[in-house]
């Protein structure tokens, strides 16, 4: 991705994150663009650093997750 492109998509994120979590919108963690497999933990701190709750941000990548991917965990 461009660092031009890559820019814009944090700025965008970092205003529209708050947003979307007081809209209700679910989010999910996934390994699938800027970091490698595996380091979910890292975007879930990318997800607080924008602005989101710690509590919302866990659950990006744990309860929330198992949910919408109907894991049948909880």
């Amino acid at each position: 991705m461009p660092e031009a492109s890559f820019a814009e998509a944090v700025e965008s994120t970092t205003r529209l994150l708050p947003q979307a979590a007081a809209a209700g919108v679910t989010l999910l963690c996934s390994s699938d663009g800027v970091l490698d497999h595996g380091k979910i933990a890292l975007e879930i701190l990318a997800l607080i650093g924008a602005g989101l709750k710690q509590d919302r941000a866990i659950r990006t990548g744990t309860i929330d997750a198992w949910r919408f991917l109907k894991l049948g965990f909880v």
